[in-house]
């Protein structure tokens, strides 16, 4: 009985309040995605019932990787959950990069990941630099922002 506006039942979750990891060029993807009448929202705008509620009437969800993927667990079997992600090449980046595959595989949704370009981020957050060791913050692409590659997104777009 959770009070929450209707949502389409495509949406993409934005990540713009994030240090890091954040889509360069995301204007541009939002521009994309509400042509093919996604949803744009920030879960940090909602209660967690409200988040367990968009996500459980979703169909597809595209979503740069970060903590707002954990409520894929709410999703119903079968939803289509297509993750921005950078390459990561670090065995330390991949374990962490998994878990949200590994919710999806358990749940049986579809799980797709589209490899983003990665870009140095100029100023990390002051908790980033405190608990991050500054050689990590350098050369892992998890603590960096990303550019997508159109071309990439529209194989995904074109095939919902």
């Amino acid at each position: 009985k959770i009070k929450v506006p209707e949502f389409k039942s495509k949406i993409y979750i934005r990540r713009e309040d994030a240090n890091y990891r954040k889509i360069l060029n995301e204007a541009d993807l939002i521009s994309k995605l509400r042509k093919q009448e996604f949803e744009i929202i920030n879960p940090q705008h909602f209660e967690i019932l409200e988040q367990m509620k968009i996500f459980s009437k979703a169909e597809v969800i595209v979503a740069p990787h970060g903590s707002n993927m954990s409520n894929i667990i709410f999703c119903k079997k079968g939803t289509r959950v297509i993750e921005i992600s950078p390459e990561l090449n670090n065995l330390y980046e991949q374990n962490i990069a998994k878990r949200y595959k590994n919710i999806a595989d358990n749940l049986n949704l579809e799980f797709q990941t589209i490899i983003a370009d990665s870009v140095d981020v100029d100023n990390h957050s002051e908790l980033s630099v405190k608990y991050i060791h500054p050689k990590i913050l350098k050369n892992s692409n998890y603590y960096k922002n990303m550019i997508l590659k159109f071309s990439e997104v529209e194989k995904y777009l074109n095939s919902l």
